[in-house]
Protein backbone atom coordinates (compact mmCIF):
# COMPACT_ATOMS: atom_id res chain seq x y z
CA UNK A 1 0.00 0.00 0.00
CA UNK A 2 2.72 2.59 0.41
CA UNK A 3 4.48 1.55 -2.93
CA UNK A 4 4.33 4.81 -5.31
CA UNK A 5 5.35 2.23 -8.13
CA UNK A 6 2.06 0.95 -7.51
CA UNK A 7 -0.90 2.15 -8.95
CA UNK A 8 -3.86 3.40 -6.90
CA UNK A 9 -6.33 1.34 -8.93
CA UNK A 10 -4.36 -1.72 -8.02
CA UNK A 11 -4.06 -1.02 -4.32
CA UNK A 12 -7.57 -0.56 -4.14
CA UNK A 13 -8.36 -3.94 -6.17
CA UNK A 14 -5.96 -6.03 -3.64
CA UNK A 15 -8.19 -4.18 -0.77
CA UNK A 16 -11.18 -5.20 -1.79
CA UNK A 17 -9.70 -8.82 -2.75
CA UNK A 18 -8.37 -9.02 1.13
CA UNK A 19 -11.58 -7.84 2.22
CA UNK A 20 -13.70 -10.17 0.68
CA UNK A 21 -11.75 -12.45 2.08
CA UNK A 22 -11.35 -11.85 5.22
CA UNK A 23 -15.33 -11.04 5.10
CA UNK A 24 -15.72 -14.57 4.16
CA UNK A 25 -13.30 -16.15 6.40
CA UNK A 26 -15.33 -14.33 9.21
CA UNK A 27 -18.63 -15.85 7.87
CA UNK A 28 -17.62 -19.42 8.11
CA UNK A 29 -15.78 -18.51 11.82
CA UNK A 30 -19.29 -17.08 13.12
CA UNK A 31 -20.52 -20.77 12.02
CA UNK A 32 -18.05 -22.91 13.68
CA UNK A 33 -15.98 -23.46 10.50
CA UNK A 34 -12.77 -21.58 11.10
CA UNK A 35 -9.67 -22.89 10.50
CA UNK A 36 -8.82 -22.97 14.79
CA UNK A 37 -12.22 -25.07 14.95
CA UNK A 38 -10.11 -27.50 12.13
CA UNK A 39 -6.70 -27.41 13.94
CA UNK A 40 -8.55 -28.33 17.53
CA UNK A 41 -10.79 -30.85 16.25
CA UNK A 42 -7.24 -32.52 14.58
CA UNK A 43 -5.37 -31.69 17.82
CA UNK A 44 -7.93 -33.89 19.73
CA UNK A 45 -8.14 -36.91 17.41
CA UNK A 46 -4.10 -36.85 17.61
CA UNK A 47 -3.97 -36.94 21.39
CA UNK A 48 -7.08 -39.04 21.26
CA UNK A 49 -5.00 -41.74 19.24
CA UNK A 50 -1.76 -41.31 20.21
CA UNK A 51 -0.22 -39.72 16.98
CA UNK A 52 2.10 -37.19 17.21
CA UNK A 53 2.11 -34.35 14.83
CA UNK A 54 5.32 -31.44 14.53
CA UNK A 55 2.51 -29.85 12.59
CA UNK A 56 0.21 -29.33 15.28
CA UNK A 57 2.84 -29.23 18.03
CA UNK A 58 3.70 -26.13 16.39
CA UNK A 59 0.17 -24.51 15.52
CA UNK A 60 -0.27 -25.42 19.09
CA UNK A 61 3.01 -23.51 20.40
CA UNK A 62 4.99 -20.98 18.47
CA UNK A 63 2.14 -20.92 15.89
CA UNK A 64 -0.35 -19.42 18.42
CA UNK A 65 2.30 -16.81 19.65
CA UNK A 66 0.46 -13.65 17.63
CA UNK A 67 0.60 -10.02 18.81
CA UNK A 68 -3.17 -9.52 17.68
CA UNK A 69 -6.21 -11.10 19.56
CA UNK A 70 -9.13 -9.75 17.96
CA UNK A 71 -12.97 -10.14 18.16
CA UNK A 72 -16.25 -8.31 16.49
CA UNK A 73 -18.61 -7.34 18.79
CA UNK A 74 -22.36 -7.19 17.71
CA UNK A 75 -23.87 -3.66 18.44
CA UNK A 76 -25.72 -3.09 21.68
CA UNK A 77 -28.11 0.35 21.29
CA UNK A 78 -29.16 2.34 24.38
CA UNK A 79 -32.54 1.91 25.25
CA UNK A 80 -33.28 5.95 24.05
CA UNK A 81 -32.76 4.82 20.47
CA UNK A 82 -35.16 2.78 18.42
CA UNK A 83 -33.17 2.15 15.30
CA UNK A 84 -29.89 3.48 14.00
CA UNK A 85 -30.61 5.64 10.55
CA UNK A 86 -28.59 5.47 7.48
CA UNK A 87 -26.32 7.95 7.82
CA UNK A 88 -24.83 6.88 11.31
CA UNK A 89 -26.44 10.24 12.82
CA UNK A 90 -27.43 7.98 16.07
CA UNK A 91 -23.97 6.12 16.46
CA UNK A 92 -23.06 7.89 19.40
CA UNK A 93 -25.86 6.16 21.41
CA UNK A 94 -24.11 2.72 20.38
CA UNK A 95 -21.71 1.22 22.83
CA UNK A 96 -18.80 -1.51 22.53
CA UNK A 97 -20.11 -3.50 25.48
CA UNK A 98 -16.90 -3.89 26.55
CA UNK A 99 -13.21 -4.89 25.92
CA UNK A 100 -11.32 -7.67 24.73
CA UNK A 101 -8.12 -8.24 26.72
CA UNK A 102 -4.56 -9.65 25.31
CA UNK A 103 -3.58 -12.95 27.17
CA UNK A 104 -0.18 -12.51 27.02
CA UNK A 105 2.09 -9.03 27.74
CA UNK A 106 3.49 -8.99 24.22
CA UNK A 107 -0.01 -8.60 22.61
CA UNK A 108 -2.88 -6.47 21.60
CA UNK A 109 -6.56 -6.84 22.74
CA UNK A 110 -9.01 -5.07 19.52
CA UNK A 111 -12.56 -5.27 19.64
CA UNK A 112 -14.27 -4.04 16.84
CA UNK A 113 -17.93 -2.89 15.47
CA UNK A 114 -19.02 -1.94 12.33
CA UNK A 115 -22.05 0.28 12.45
CA UNK A 116 -24.48 1.34 9.86
CA UNK A 117 -22.87 2.56 6.67
CA UNK A 118 -19.97 4.66 7.97
CA UNK A 119 -18.70 4.21 11.54
CA UNK A 120 -16.38 1.49 12.94
CA UNK A 121 -15.59 1.33 17.00
CA UNK A 122 -12.48 0.24 17.98
CA UNK A 123 -11.04 -0.72 21.37
CA UNK A 124 -7.16 -1.36 22.00
CA UNK A 125 -6.02 -2.79 25.38
CA UNK A 126 -2.34 -3.84 26.11
CA UNK A 127 -1.68 -5.03 29.84
CA UNK A 128 -0.67 -2.80 32.49
CA UNK A 129 3.06 -2.21 32.72
CA UNK A 130 4.22 -3.82 29.65
CA UNK A 131 7.14 -2.54 27.72
CA UNK A 132 6.39 -4.34 24.39
CA UNK A 133 2.99 -3.07 23.70
CA UNK A 134 1.46 0.49 24.07
CA UNK A 135 -2.31 0.94 23.07
CA UNK A 136 -1.96 4.22 22.24
CA UNK A 137 0.61 4.17 19.61
CA UNK A 138 -0.97 1.17 18.09
CA UNK A 139 -4.34 3.15 18.22
CA UNK A 140 -2.47 5.83 16.53
CA UNK A 141 -1.58 3.33 14.06
CA UNK A 142 -4.85 1.53 12.94
CA UNK A 143 -5.95 5.45 12.31
CA UNK A 144 -3.46 6.40 9.97
CA UNK A 145 -4.35 2.85 8.31
CA UNK A 146 -7.88 3.64 7.89
CA UNK A 147 -6.87 7.63 6.45
CA UNK A 148 -4.85 5.83 4.06
CA UNK A 149 -7.43 3.69 2.84
CA UNK A 150 -9.77 6.74 2.86
CA UNK A 151 -7.60 8.60 0.79
CA UNK A 152 -7.13 6.12 -1.68
CA UNK A 153 -10.81 5.58 -2.06
CA UNK A 154 -11.19 9.13 -1.96
CA UNK A 155 -8.24 9.60 -5.10
CA UNK A 156 -9.72 6.56 -7.40
CA UNK A 157 -13.16 7.28 -7.06
CA UNK A 158 -12.13 10.85 -8.19
CA UNK A 159 -9.79 9.96 -11.31
CA UNK A 160 -11.75 9.94 -14.64
CA UNK A 161 -12.37 6.54 -15.98
CA UNK A 162 -10.75 5.39 -18.87
CA UNK A 163 -13.57 4.29 -21.59
CA UNK A 164 -13.71 0.64 -22.60
CA UNK A 165 -14.43 0.19 -26.52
Amino acid sequence: MDSPDVPDEVKLEFLQKSANVHHHKTRLATVGQGCDRHLLGLKVIAQRDGIKSEFLDFAFSEGMDFPLCTSVSQMTLLPEVKYLTQDDSNADFCLTGSQFRPLEPNQYGIRYMTLCQRSLKVTITDLEGSSETNADEMGDMIARCFEDIYNLMSRVSSTPRKEHN
